[in-house]
């Protein structure tokens, strides 16, 4: 199956739209005669994941503020479907065994990249449930605790992608064709495929091309690479403060059961739900 169309901004938000008119169809006949395509909890994961693209790429709140007027009760239901979904998911499990590989082969790497597309969809939905429910968490505790359940789920996949940077800068690589697309100012921290773990990969990428540079970063004999006569002014600058290293404060993320739609039309893979 050939994606490469959706590569475009028009025809990746067109995509999302889509997406979100079927899970809401499904979420709608739910309670019908008919049986509805989508499992509901995935069909109801799927309505926060495809509004946050929807808005993500378009700018355009109207999507999530038309859940929002829904009457609460129905809210809080679509929210807690969701994040049973996200409590079902195999996502964590999935990262500890990919970062348990010493070396990964080609398929290993095929399924980081999954994984990164899937925490991508995770942040889209809890940025728009997040949004949608914000006025029920303090009076429905279900609903908050359930909430935060899904965040730390979320928190932890962070937690063990983090720690290994070498996968992570290069599974992140697949996220390049989508940040032209964003209309939003998101949250770099709680993105960092987007942002912290692009900004390492370009630095080593800076390193590789760099002989002399690779050399000294891998400890070896300078004697290869001799240093180049420095400026006479050069020595002033060893006596300025370099800023340290920044902190990755991580912000709130969440989970997924199954490959999203999203993330089988990146990878050009066909799905079923």
């Amino acid at each position: 199956m050939n994606n490469t169309h959706l590569y475009n901004k028009e025809s990746w938000l067109a995509f999302h739209v889509a997406n979100f008119q079927d899970y809401a169809d499904s979420w709608n006949v739910r309670n019908s005669l008919s049986l509805p395509v989508i499992p509901k909890d995935e069909a109801a994961y799927g309505i926060f994941e495809s509004a946050g693209y929807t808005w993500r790429y378009s700018n355009d709140i109207e999507i999530l503020d038309t859940i929002k007027a829904f009457p609460a009760d129905e809210r809080s239901e679509l929210a807690l479907c969701a994040c049973s979904h996200i409590q079902s998911s195999s996502l964590v499990a999935q990262v500890k065994e990919l970062v348990s590989k010493e070396a990964l082969s080609d398929e290993d790497i095929e399924k980081a990249e999954t994984i990164v597309l899937l925490r991508d969809g995770l942040q889209a939905a809890l940025d728009s449930l997040t949004y949608i429910v914000a006025d029920l968490l303090e009076q429905d505790r279900s609903l908050l605790r359930e909430t935060t359940r899904a965040i730390c789920t979320a928190s932890e996949v962070d937690d063990i992608l983090l720690n290994r940077m070498d996968i992570v800068t290069i599974a992140t690589r697949i996220m390049e064709p989508f940040k032209e697309f964003i209309a939003v100012a998101l949250d770099e921290p709680a993105y960092w495929w987007f942002y912290y773990a692009r900004e390492d990969d370009e630095k080593e990428e800076n390193i590789i091309s760099n002989p002399e540079t690779l050399v000294r970063s891998l400890g070896l004999l300078e004697a290869f690479f001799p240093k180049t006569a420095e400026p006479e002014h050069f020595d002033a600058l060893h006596s300025m403060s370099i800023p340290a290293g920044r902190e990755l404060e991580m912000s709130y993320s969440m989970d997924s059961c199954s490959l999203s739609r999203s993330a089988a039309a990146s990878h050009g893979e066909n799905y079923s739900l």
